[in-house]
């Protein structure tokens, strides 16, 4: 991260995992925020970041010629990435995660008061629910089941 921090001015940002304080840098790079985190109350310039956050307005590269452009819809996001898709949804909300994509999740901008019917498959979601984010993560800890 600190080689990151080198080229590009970043502001500090805390948050918190249930009662873990988290640090992160936040780099705003062609209208979006891109915030990178080590999952910790501390950055280690020396180490990658566990995960990244890219939100705001702009478009995005993902692997291969795939320009997302954000925010988004379900139905858009399912258009430029095709392929089987994995729904879950847990304590820090609704994601979607692309088998073709193993390292990336969209979370899905599903209200409060619709939690207990939270979508279970892809097909259950919504064509018009928003997509806002793009989280990157450093290492894929859950498979994808083909």
């Amino acid at each position: 991260m600190g080689y990151i921090a080198r080229l590009l001015p970043y502001t500090v940002v805390s948050s918190y995992l249930e009662t873990t304080p988290i640090i992160g840098w936040d780099f705003h790079i062609r209208g979006l925020s891109v915030w990178g985190t080590q999952q910790d109350a501390t950055i280690n310039p020396a180490l990658p970041a566990d995960s990244w956050i890219i939100q705001g307005r702009g478009t995005v590269r993902l692997p291969g010629p795939i320009l997302l452009g954000l925010p988004t819809v379900w139905s858009r996001l399912r258009m430029v990435v095709p392929g089987r898709t994995e729904v879950a949804s847990g304590e820090i909300g609704t994601r979607a995660r692309f088998c073709t994509l193993p390292r990336l999740a969209f979370p899905l901008e599903i209200g409060l008061d619709a939690a207990d019917k939270a979508p279970s498959s892809p097909d259950s979601v919504s064509p018009s629910t928003p997509v806002t984010a793009i989280e990157v993560w450093h290492d894929d800890t859950v498979p994808c089941v083909h």
